[in-house]
């Protein structure tokens, strides 16, 4: 396996930031990103209710603590064993309300545990260099994100399921086919 985006020893830095956009809402995610039993222990430094073994996708209901480790929430934990997750890492979302407010204290609560904040697009990146995307599909993910218009985020959800990838592969495939007829 490839040394981890952002790390030339090969460590592996656990990654945090907020994967909702910005702003009050009813709720937010804060991503956690990174090698496996890291990114655990940084999350159940912020929930530490969540179980030792949990049981991959499945949410646990937890609550959640601040960098001093007093509750600032009630939400749900969800771990994404690797490679069987959108980074190829192991990943863990903390759900919790919206505030930004209880954002904040999540991802100060992260780095105090040992994460490192998030650099835009950062997890986006890692899922390239880990195998999970290919660079268009990549860029189909921030004009997804972008999306204006129901037309626009049809095309960009054409980039992220591979269809661009598809017909440039087969190209590639034709191509090949043809030199070796040459």
């Amino acid at each position: 396996m490839p040394p981890l985006v952002g790390d030339s020893a090969g460590e592996g830095d656990v990654l945090v930031a907020r994967a909702t956009p910005p702003g009050v809402g009813a709720l937010a995610i804060v991503r956690l990103s990174g090698p496996p039993g890291r990114t655990l222990a940084v999350a159940r430094g912020v929930a530490p209710g969540y179980p030792v073994l949990p049981v991959p996708r499945r949410a646990v209901l937890s609550l959640f603590v601040d960098e001093d480790g007093s509750v600032v929430d009630e939400g749900l934990v969800i771990w994404f064993e690797a490679p069987a997750s959108a980074t190829g890492e192991e990943v863990v979302e903390l759900q919790a309300h919206g505030s930004p407010a209880i954002v904040e204290a999540l991802v100060s609560a992260a780095v105090r545990q040992g994460a490192r904040r998030a650099r835009p697009g950062e997890f986006t990146r890692r899922a390239v260099v880990n195998g999970k995307l290919d660079l268009a599909r990549a860029e189909g993910v921030g004009q997804l994100a972008a999306a204006a218009s129901r037309g626009e985020a049809r095309r960009a959800l054409g980039l992220v399921r591979g269809d661009l990838s598809r017909r440039v592969e087969a190209l590639r495939e034709e191509l090949l086919a043809t030199l070796v007829e040459i």
